[in-house]
């Protein structure tokens, strides 16, 4: 292996270190935020050391076709730990000001969305609500005053039956208080 080779080697080796810890803050900060527990943070641990490996075993094959030596390993430690002196403080300000700047896009997208589209669908729904509610009152008023005359000429039809009817309509009346109470109480 050429100098030029050893020492190409040796800076992807001192930046992926650099990089891994870089991966590493973004993990910490996204499990905190997130409030990850449990298997799911196993998970994430397993994927994170994947890929991991797999950025120092691409970048030493990439730049020496894989022959390993053990400063390349110093190299790894070394970036992991100036990232972790220096730049960590800052990375961490920075994904936490990222992820503020998302957040209140994302609330001002869901805040636009239901205001541009909710709001006006809801009107427009209690809008035509009443004006049916109103046109079926007058609807009823009419065919109320319509066969108004009919119930005087059934009236004695109508007091014979009343007694045997009059249990269904109060079943029917509970019925629908039901109906309506349930819901009011899925609204």
């Amino acid at each position: 292996m050429t100098l030029q080779a050893q020492w190409l080697t040796m800076a992807l080796m001192f930046g992926s270190g650099f990089f891994i810890g870089l991966i590493l803050d973004f993990y910490r900060v996204l499990t905190a935020r997130f409030r990850l527990r449990g298997w799911l943070v196993s998970l994430i641990d397993l994927l994170y050391w994947i890929v991991s490996a797999a950025l120092v075993c691409g970048l030493l094959f990439w730049s020496n076709w894989g022959e390993l030596r053990f400063y390349f390993f110093v190299a790894v430690c070394a970036g992991f730990f100036i990232y972790f002196k220096w730049a960590s403080r800052h990375v961490i300000y920075g994904i936490r000001m990222l992820l503020n700047f998302v957040e209140r896009i994302l609330s001002f997208l869901f805040r636009l969305l239901y205001l541009c589209c909710w709001v006006p669908v809801n009107a427009v729904w209690a809008v035509s609500k009443r004006i049916i509610l109103f046109f079926w009152k007058g609807i009823h008023a009419v065919v109320r005053l319509m066969l108004s005359p009919l119930v005087f000429l059934f009236r004695p039809v109508i007091v014979r039956v009343h007694p045997w009817w009059k249990p269904w309509f109060q079943k029917g009346k509970v019925i629908s208080q039901k109906v309506k109470a349930w819901w009011n109480k899925k609204r």
